[in-house]
C-alpha cells in the first residue's frame, strides 16, 4: 500500500490498469474438473509468488463468480446458468465473502500486501448483490469494484443507470 501511496501522491486516487498490477484468489471449479492449472489460489500462496517475483502490493479479485450458476451444467457446457439452488445467493456474493475472509481473516499478517476489489454481475439480481456488498462492507475495506460481465457471461443491453435502462448504476 506505501508504494502505491507514493505513486497516488496528495490525491490518493489510483487508476489501476488491470492487466498489470491484479491476481486472483479463490478456485474456478470449472479449471478443477478439467483438470486445468492453475484452478485455485490462496492469499498466503500468492503473497509468496509475488515476493518471490518482487511483487510488493497488487489488486485481487474473486476468480469466478461460479458458486450461483449450475455448476456441472457450466463444467460440461462452459454456459452459466442459474442454479435452482445456487451455493451463492446471488452472482459473486460467496465468492467476494470468501476473497474478503482470505485476506483479511485467514492471512490477516498479509493483508497490508493486497487491496482487495470486489466483483459484481452487471446483468443479475443487481440488488441482492448490493446488499451483500454492503454487508461486507461493515466488517472489511473494500479498495474497488470489477464490473465483470464477461466473466459473468451477461450482455448488457443498456447501460445500468441510463434513462432507458430499470438497473440502477454501480
Amino acid at each position: 500500500v506505501d508504494a502505491l501511496n507514493k505513486v497516488a501522491g496528495d490525491n490518493h486516487v489510483i487508476i489501476f490498469n488491470e492487466d498489470h498490477v491484479h491476481a486472483h484468489i479463490g478456485l474456478n471449479i470449472k479449471a478443477f474438473a478439467e483438470t486445468g492449472f492453475p484452478y485455485c489460489s490462496s492469499a498466503e500462496d500468492l503473497f509468496y509468488r509475488q515476493t518471490a517475483n518482487g511483487v510488493d502490493c497488487s489488486v485481487v479479485f474473486p476468480i469466478t463468480p461460479e458458486l450461483f450458476f449450475d455448476i456441472p451444467h457450466y463444467a460440461k457446457t462452459g454456459k452459466l446458468v442459474p442454479a435452482l439452488n445456487p451455493l451463492s445467493k446471488a452472482p459473486y456474493a460467496q465468492e467476494n465473502r470468501m476473497l474478503l475472509y482470505d485476506v483479511f481473516r485467514f492471512c490477516p499478517e498479509r493483508a497490508s500486501h493486497f487491496l482487495p476489489f470486489v466483483s459484481v454481475d452487471p446483468g443479475r439480481m443487481i440488488q441482492e448483490q448490493l446488499a451483500s456488498l454492503r454487508e461486507l462492507e461493515e466488517e472489511f475495506p473494500i479498495y474497488g469494484l470489477k464490473i465483470s460481465p464477461v466473466a459473468c457471461q451477461t450482455f448488457a443491453q443498456q447501460p445500468a443507470g441510463s434513462a432507458n435502462s430499470e438497473q440502477p448504476a454501480w
